[in-house]
C-alpha cells in the first residue's frame, strides 16, 4: 500500500470516463461524462474525428479545413478555452469583417452558445470580448479588412497593440500572407501559455495558402490531401515576405541543415538566457475537415449540408464536398455530344485527310482499370484494344504486338509516363513519353516564331485544346460503330463507344481561365472520383495530339532516330 510522503499534496485524479453513441441522420447521439448526459445547446464537447485531431494536435500553428459545415469554427471556439486559469491569458479570433461576427448564426452566436454560461463570464459587445475577470483573461472576436499590399502598413498599425497566446484566423482564403505572417509574429502574450495558432479554411486552389500547403507537403500532384499526412507534423522557418521563402523539414535538425546561418542568428543575450535554435523553428501540421464528422449537423439538418453542398455546382462541389484544391471554376464545355457523335460511321461523318501514317496511344492502368490503347491511321481510330493484367513486363509485350502487327514506328506511339507508367519508357526507349503536369511544349510557326495564341497552365491542358480544336473541325474520326460496346473501369463493365466518349468529354474538356490569363481544363481525377473509373478513351485521344503540335522538331526535313525522338519528346519534361 502507497503512502504520501506529504500530506498537502492533492490525490490523484483520474481522467472522467466519457461514453457515447454517435448520431446519424435517424439519431441524434448523446454523450455522458461521468455518468453525466450533456445537455443539448447547454454542455459542449469535441466532436470525435476533426474536432478532437485539433483538440489533441501539439503543433505550434494548425491549418484546418478544407471541406465546408465540417465544424471547423466550433473547433477554433471551444480550442480558446485551453488557457483560461492563467493569470492574463488572452485569445483573438479573427474574422475579415466585423459584421461577419455579429450575423444571425454567426460566429458570435456559437461562441455565445458556448461561452455565456461559464462562471464568471462577463460579455462586452463594445469590443465583442468575453472576460474573465478573476483570471484577468479574455476571448475577443475582432477584424480586419485591410488586405491589399497598399494598405499593409495601415493593416499593421491596427495590429500592433494586439497580442495573444492564442490566435485563431476563421477564413484564411480572406487574407494575404504578410496578414497572416504578422499575425503570427503577435502569437504571444504575458500568461505563460505556449503560443499557439489556428487557421480554418475551405479549399481554395487559386489562393497562396494552396501553395504553402503544397510546398510544405500535405496536397499531392492531384490536388487533394494525401492521406498519409493528415496531421503529420512538419517544421519551419520564415526567412522572409513570400510563401516561397519558408524553410520546411521533417524535424527541426532537417530545418537546421538547410539554413547554415541559424546558430548565427542567435545573440549573445539569447543564450546567455538560455534560447537555442530550437526556438526559431515551429510546427505546422494540417487537419483537414470531414463534413461527415459533423454528426450533430447531420442529424439536425437530417442530411441536408451534405445535400445542399453536393447541388451548389461542379466546381463549388469539388471544393466545398470533396476538398479539391485545384484552380477550379465552372468551366466552359468545349465539345458538344453531337460533335461526337459525328465521329462515327453514318452520323454526318466530316471528311479528313487521307494520311496513312500509323500512330499508337497507351494508357497504362493498375489492373482495376484496364491497360487500353487505340491504334490511329492518321487522326483515325482503326482499332481499340485493352489488357486487365498487372503484370509491367506483359503490358510492355502488349504493346510491342501492336506495334509490330500494325507497323507502327517507334516515335509514333504516345504513353502517358507520369503515374503507374512510369517505366514505360526506360523498356521502350523512343516512345513518347508524356507527363501530363509539365509545363506546355513550345509551338512555332513557318517562320519560326513562338505561337502564343493561347497559354495553357499545363502539358494536358495544351493537348486537350488541340483536342476540342480537332474535334470542332471535324479531324477525328472512328472507324466502329458508335453503339459498339468496350471495356471501361472494372472488368466486366462494357458500355456503347460513343456513350463512353461523350460522357468523358462532356466533363473533362470543360476550359476555365485562371488569373494569370492560363486555360486550364478539368481534372481528369475529378472525374474519376465521380464515377470510380478512369476517363481512358479520351486521354488516348488527348495523347494522339502530341503528334499534331507545330515544335520545331516537325519542321526540320532532316530524318531522326529513335533516340533523337525519344530525345526531343523527353528531356524538356
Amino acid at each position: 500500500m502507497f503512502t504520501k510522503k506529504n500530506s498537502e499534496i492533492s490525490s490523484v485524479q483520474t481522467y472522467p470516463s466519457v461514453k457515447r453513441q454517435l448520431g446519424d441522420i435517424k439519431n441524434k447521439g448523446w454523450v455522458e461524462i461521468d455518468g453525466f448526459r450533456l445537455r443539448e445547446n447547454k454542455d459542449v464537447i469535441f466532436q470525435i474525428g476533426f474536432q478532437e485531431a485539433i483538440q489533441t494536435s501539439e503543433a505550434d500553428v494548425i491549418w484546418s479545413g478544407g471541406v465546408a459545415a465540417c465544424g471547423k469554427t466550433y473547433a477554433l471556439l471551444m480550442e480558446a478555452l485551453r488557457g483560461l486559469g492563467k493569470q492574463g491569458y488572452s485569445a483573438l479570433i479573427i474574422k475579415r469583417e466585423l459584421v461577419e461576427v455579429d450575423t444571425a448564426g454567426g460566429i458570435l452566436s456559437d461562441a455565445r452558445r458556448i461561452y455565456r454560461d461559464m462562471q464568471g463570464c462577463t460579455f462586452s459587445h463594445s469590443d465583442f470580448s468575453f472576460k474573465w475577470d478573476a483570471w484577468d483573461s479574455s476571448i475577443t472576436l475582432t477584424h480586419i479588412n485591410l488586405q491589399g499590399e497598399s494598405q499593409f502598413k495601415e493593416a499593421m498599425e491596427k495590429m500592433k497593440n494586439k497580442q495573444a497566446s492564442y490566435i485563431a484566423i476563421d477564413e484564411l482564403t480572406n487574407f494575404t500572407f504578410k496578414i497572416w505572417n504578422y499575425w503570427f509574429s503577435r502569437n504571444r502574450d504575458a500568461s505563460g501559455m505556449r503560443p499557439k495558432m489556428i487557421c480554418t479554411m475551405n479549399a481554395n486552389g487559386w489562393h497562396w495558402s494552396r501553395k504553402m500547403l503544397a510546398m510544405a507537403g500535405y496536397i499531392g500532384d492531384d490536388n487533394y490531401v494525401k492521406p498519409e499526412m493528415i496531421g503529420v507534423m512538419r517544421y519551419f522557418v520564415i526567412q522572409g515576405d513570400k510563401v516561397e521563402d519558408i524553410i520546411w523539414g521533417s524535424s527541426k535538425d532537417e530545418v537546421r541543415e538547410k539554413i547554415p546561418d541559424i546558430e548565427r542568428r542567435l545573440t549573445a543575450e539569447m543564450k546567455r538566457d538560455g534560447l537555442t535554435t530550437d526556438h526559431f523553428i515551429k510546427s505546422f501540421t494540417f487537419i483537414p475537415g470531414n463534413i461527415m464528422d459533423n454528426r450533430i449537423m447531420t442529424y439536425q439538418t437530417q442530411g441536408g449540408n451534405v445535400a445542399n453542398l453536393f447541388n451548389v455546382g461542379e466546381a463549388e462541389r469539388l471544393k466545398l464536398l470533396y476538398g479539391y484544391w485545384g484552380e477550379m471554376s465552372e468551366g466552359e464545355a468545349q465539345v458538344t455530344p453531337n460533335q461526337i457523335l459525328s465521329m462515327f460511321p453514318g452520323e454526318m461523318q466530316n471528311a479528313i485527310g487521307d494520311s496513312k501514317e500509323m500512330f499508337i496511344t497507351v494508357d497504362i492502368g493498375d489492373g482495376g482499370d484496364p491497360t487500353k490503347a487505340y491504334v490511329w491511321k492518321g487522326l483515325s481510330v482503326i482499332k481499340i484494344t485493352d489488357t486487365y493484367t498487372n503484370d509491367a513486363q506483359e503490358k510492355i509485350a502488349w504493346v510491342r504486338n501492336l506495334k509490330n502487327e500494325y507497323k507502327v514506328p517507334i516515335q509514333n506511339i504516345a504513353v502517358d509516363v507520369g503515374g503507374i507508367g512510369n517505366y514505360f519508357d526506360d523498356y521502350m526507349k523512343g516512345v513518347v513519353g508524356i507527363v501530363s503536369n509539365k509545363i506546355p511544349i513550345k509551338e512555332y510557326d513557318e517562320d519560326g516564331n513562338v505561337i502564343e495564341l493561347e497559354r495553357y497552365v499545363y502539358l494536358r491542358d495544351q493537348l486537350c485544346g488541340k483536342l476540342c480544336a480537332y474535334i470542332n473541325m471535324g479531324k477525328i474520326r472512328f472507324e466502329m460503330g458508335a453503339g459498339d460496346r468496350y471495356n471501361y473501369g472494372r472488368k466486366g463493365d462494357k458500355m456503347g463507344l460513343a456513350d463512353l466518349i461523350t460522357l468523358q468529354a462532356t466533363e473533362c474538356l470543360k476550359r476555365s481561365e485562371n488569373e494569370r490569363g492560363k486555360y486550364f481544363f478539368t481534372s481528369k481525377l475529378n472525374f474519376k472520383r465521380r464515377h470510380n473509373y478512369s476517363p481512358d478513351d479520351l486521354d488516348l485521344m488527348i495523347y494522339r495530339m502530341i503528334f499534331e503540335l507545330d515544335t520545331t522538331l516537325k519542321k526540320e526535313n532532316t530524318i531522326f532516330a529513335d533516340e533523337d525522338y525519344y530525345l526531343a519528346f523527353n528531356s524538356i519534361f
